[in-house]
């Protein structure tokens, strides 16, 4: 079954029942072929996505929040999250595989070593550890009371020691105040390895922070966040953490009778920042 949420940070609101929800992305990108018939890419480091959301047979009051939102009534900014997201990974695109596009929100990108081999993948981009904390991230949506299974990898040029701090987190509430934090540690014994912690969120609880941890040298990769324990530990690329508009929906009037209306509506969201 698909579920879907929107709204600001701790204020979400179930959304109808939908469809199949067809999801686009546009990376932006400019292209040069030389009169020697070579061709160059430049390619943006982030692909903002789309949803496509279909609702059928609905009455004007299971659309009001989301005509609210078109019409900039709700105040922002919105987010969505979604069962895709909950079951793959909640983190953005750019969160999931730091480094990725030379993407630097979670800190330098990483030298020693430069990649990260991790199963099904092979080599991975990923952020050096830093030598001081750096900041967090940006908050990422989740469920409160929901519990969360966070896991990364790392690579470091000598054996990371077990109970070696990898990744922060900490949860904060709807005022951006942390609410309960901890470290997801190595298990130690290799110089490559994935490491996992799992923890639920309080009731006051909107969303989850990141920031790499310091005491390793390294590269840090292949971030997951999942609801409950993921089916597999493979890595998955990010689907969550969208801040949203929302278009004006297309209507197609199924039925009027007396007071009662049915309708058919489209809307589509668009992330932005």
């Amino acid at each position: 079954m698909l579920w879907a949420q929107l709204g600001p940070l701790g204020s979400l609101v179930d959304l109808p029942d939908v469809l199949p929800v067809q999801i686009t992305a546009e990376r932006g990108s400019s292209e040069l072929t030389t009169i020697g018939g070579r061709r160059h890419v430049q390619r943006g480091v982030r692909a903002p996505r789309a949803w496509a959301v279909s609702s059928t047979w609905l009455q004007p009051q299971a659309a009001a929040f989301l005509e609210a939102c078109a019409q900039d009534a709700v105040p922002g900014p919105l987010y969505l999250l979604t069962s895709d997201a909950a079951v793959a990974n909640l983190l953005p695109p750019h969160l999931a595989a730091p480094g990725a596009g030379g993407d630097r929100s979670l800190g330098a990108l990483g030298t020693n070593p430069s990649t990260v081999t991790v199963p099904g993948i092979g080599p991975m981009r990923g952020v050096a550890f830093p030598t001081s904390p750096g900041p967090w991230s940006e908050t990422v949506p989740v469920r409160p009371s929901v519990a969360l299974t966070l896991s990364c990898w790392a690579a470091s040029p000598s054996t990371i020691g077990s109970g070696a701090g990898l990744l922060s987190w900490r949860t904060v509430n709807a005022a951006g105040a942390q609410v309960a934090s901890g470290i997801v540690t190595a298990p130690g014994g290799t110089t490559t390895l994935r490491a996992t912690t799992s923890f639920t969120p309080a009731a006051s609880a909107v969303g989850v922070q990141l920031r790499p941890q310091t005491v390793v040298a390294g590269t840090l990769t292949a971030i997951r966040l999942t609801e409950g324990p993921p089916a597999t530990t493979d890595w998955v690329a990010g689907r969550g953490g969208a801040r949203v508009v929302v278009e004006d929906p297309a209507q197609t009037l199924n039925l009027v009778r007396g007071s009662t209306s049915f309708a058919d509506y489209s809307w589509v969201l668009k992330e932005v920042g």
